[in-house]
């Protein structure tokens, strides 16, 4: 799992942390321990384990189909609100899928836009330095319930003004190690 913000460097006094890894990180309680974890946002259906390890795992939303159009963006934006609120809170948040390139990766770039303002291009860009395998450029996979395929890069640009519109301001870390 890859650190993507840490908000002590951000906002003073303020200990969250903002993560973004794969179903191995999320089912790992001794790193989410050692490194204060206590929030999973998963992106895939697959529930991941360390709900029963008393973490707080919120309902999961397929990142896939928030680019897609499956699900409606205003929906997604609440739950970016809620993630900045525990963020705030000093808590760390796991943003995970089953590898951590497309569907994370997706919903993580939509957090980072409204937690700094930035353009899809910049924060699609800096989540990409933090954590290299990230994909925001592939249509997936054909589906029979996908409305529309889109890649991911697309509908952050496309929904650029909308996510922004209401955003923290804070800036991004510098380029960090993985965990």
């Amino acid at each position: 799992m890859h650190l993507i913000l840490d908000m002590s460097g951000l906002k003073p006094g303020c200990t969250g942390k903002l993560w973004l890894g794969g179903e191995m990180a999320s089912t790992d309680l001794a790193l989410l321990e050692r490194n204060q974890v206590s929030v999973l946002m998963p992106a895939s259906r697959k529930p991941p384990l360390a709900e029963s390890m008393g973490l707080k795992v919120l309902p999961y939303i397929d990142g896939t189909g928030l680019a897609c159009g499956d699900v409606s963006c205003e929906k997604f934006l609440e739950r970016v609100e809620e993630v900045s609120q525990y963020l705030f809170e000093g808590q760390g948040v796991l943003v995970c899928c089953a590898n951590g390139a497309h569907r994370s990766a997706t919903e993580l770039t939509v957090i980072v836009m409204r937690l700094t303002g930035w353009g899809a291009q910049k924060a699609a860009g800096y989540v990409t330095s933090l954590r290299n395998i990230v994909d925001l450029h592939s249509t997936a996979p054909p589906s029979s319930h996908r409305i529309h395929p889109t890649k991911p890069m697309d509908f952050l640009e496309k929904n650029e003004d909308r996510i922004t519109m209401v955003n923290f301001g804070l800036a991004g870390n510098a380029v960090m190690a993985p965990v």
